[in-house]
């Protein structure tokens, strides 16, 4: 696969580099280059999350790339366009562009939500108010920062809860949603992991 190439090319590095961090021998990787193997689903994420780029682009499976902000936080009301919480820019795929969702990157902090999400990665995520129970998402609380939290949704209320156990998962009341209040900014969608060597 030429994208394969041009982004390790790109990073100024040898085919035997790439196959260590992905864990499969120098032969094995180079047939991926050249497209006479097919690349197993889960070394196919993790050549996107090493490059910094989406599967569908390693695949070619859109011509016109989009780029979406990544900011380095959000904010309760609409996303904070100050410029200088712009930290970066990735690509999303022409399909997601032209779904009629709106996304945008944000940058993880700290280590609540490890081993899953690690300080420094890139998320791409649906800007919506609403989610599924168990989804990973952007929660704000009292109006203040959005944070990345697994959510849990019951009929009583519900629970705000970090991947990390040395965090405490914090559970609110319907009554409490509405007053503080408490909102769902987005819903994770993809995870982009920048590995340097």
């Amino acid at each position: 696969m030429n994208k394969l190439k041009m982004l390790r090319e790109n990073k100024g590095l040898l085919q035997s580099d790439v196959a260590k961090v992905i864990k499969v021998s120098t032969s094995a990787y180079g047939f991926y280059e050249t497209g006479k193997r097919d690349i197993p689903t889960s070394t196919l994420v993790e050549l996107a999350n090493f490059f910094g780029v989406t599967t569908d682009y390693i695949l070619g499976n859109y011509e016109k790339p989009t780029i979406i902000n990544v900011y380095s936080s959000v904010h309760a009301g609409i996303l904070s366009e100050m410029i200088e919480n712009i930290v970066d820019t990735e690509e999303i795929s022409e399909k997601m562009a032209n779904s009629g969702k709106t996304y945008f990157g944000l940058k993880v902090r700290g280590d609540s939500m490890s081993p899953t999400y690690m300080d420094g990665d890139t998320l791409i995520v649906e800007k919506t108010s609403t989610c599924e129970s168990g989804q990973d998402c952007i929660v704000a609380i009292n109006g203040d920062e959005a944070f990345l939290k697994r959510v849990f949704i019951n009929e009583h209320g519900i629970t705000i809860q970090s991947l990390n156990a040395k965090y405490q998962p914090h559970t609110f009341t319907n009554k409490e949603i509405a007053e503080l209040p408490i909102k769902i900014i987005g819903v994770v969608v993809e995870l982009r992991r920048k590995i340097w060597k």
